[in-house]
């Protein structure tokens, strides 16, 4: 894949799932399947594609709207 394409793939996903993020703060209501699914998708993307800074910034705003859902922090040891 040439650069200029492999670059714009990256930045359509990214975008598109920064926009699906809906709550990105803590809070003690459960987060919707869609926002989870969101997260897998994003975080499974970075950790395939982006640096290890881009992974492990994208884990820590993960950890604050996942706080409480074990799955995540497990992936971040």
């Amino acid at each position: 894949m040439q650069s200029h394409t492999w670059a714009f793939a990256h930045a359509a996903f990214h975008i598109n799932c920064l926009f699906q993020i809906r709550r990105p703060y803590f809070h003690v209501k459960p987060l919707e399947k869609a926002q989870l699914k969101n997260w897998r998708s994003y975080l499974e993307f970075e950790m395939a594609n982006g640096s290890e800074k881009r992974v492990t910034v994208l884990f820590e705003r993960c950890v604050i709207a996942c706080a409480l859902y074990e799955e995540f922090w497990m992936k971040v040891c």
